[in-house]
């Protein structure tokens, strides 16, 4: 009955130290850079980081250049040619969570666990007209080098048929112009929605950090590379 007993109590500090230490390296992933910072190469174009209860979300400027590399997306249902279109959001995570967080109240414990084990990866696309919003933004600016690069890995992202369309999901959307789509990799505690999109950033040469699992990393990450 002893042995019983402590089992359960070992389980759970074993669980405790294995958040501690996925926190722990998290932090110390946003702090460790990748990519040189190069202050003689001032941005010109501008990007937008939103940052939800636990997840980034980036807003893309609904440029011609913009327009013309989602255009792929556009028989999945997304305006990309509209011309109240502002912003393209984009958001990468995994397909039982993401579809579900139109509320968190609304996920179920099982889409949680499937995150955290692995899960299939899914794109989210709306469109954005002026913006307002209740989450804190930061902007980022980049030149246009690497912003060609962001826009390259961006759309990379996606899984397409034989004709090089995005893949739709046929699910419910959270907005009249949201869709989601099919996308490449896999979801984990490791490799979360935060990880991706720091993915996205030092693809394109941004100076980043090396590994940001939580919103709390990614922001730290901003702050101590970017001072937003």
């Amino acid at each position: 009955m002893l042995r019983l007993l402590r089992f359960p109590l070992f389980g759970t500090r074993l669980a405790l130290k294995i958040v501690f230490l996925w926190l722990f390296f998290g932090m110390l992933g946003g702090l460790i850079p990748a990519n040189k910072d190069n202050p003689h190469a001032p941005g010109s174009i501008d990007v937008l980081l939103v940052g939800r209860k636990i997840h980034y979300d980036i807003l893309l400027p609904a440029n011609l250049q913009t327009r013309s590399a989602l255009r792929f997306t556009a028989n999945g249902g997304v305006p990309v040619d509209h011309p109240g279109v502002e912003w393209f959001l984009i958001g990468w995570g995994a397909k039982q969570f993401y579809t579900s967080a139109g509320s968190y109240s609304d996920v179920k414990a099982t889409a949680v666990l499937r995150a955290i084990t692995g899960d299939d990866a899914v794109m989210r696309v709306d469109v954005l007209g002026q913006l307002h919003f209740n989450a804190p933004v930061q902007r980022l600016s980049l030149t246009h080098v690497q912003y060609n690069a962001l826009l390259a890995s961006l759309t990379e992202s996606f899984t397409r048929d034989n004709f090089g369309q995005a893949q739709v999901l046929d699910h419910p959307r959270f907005t009249d112009t949201d869709r989601f789509f099919h996308a490449n990799g896999h979801f984990s505690a490791l490799r979360t929605c935060n990880v991706w999109l720091g993915d996205q950033l030092r693809n394109a040469g941004v100076r980043f950090g090396v590994w940001t699992p939580t919103i709390w990393s990614f922001g730290l990450s901003l702050q101590e590379h970017h001072g937003i």
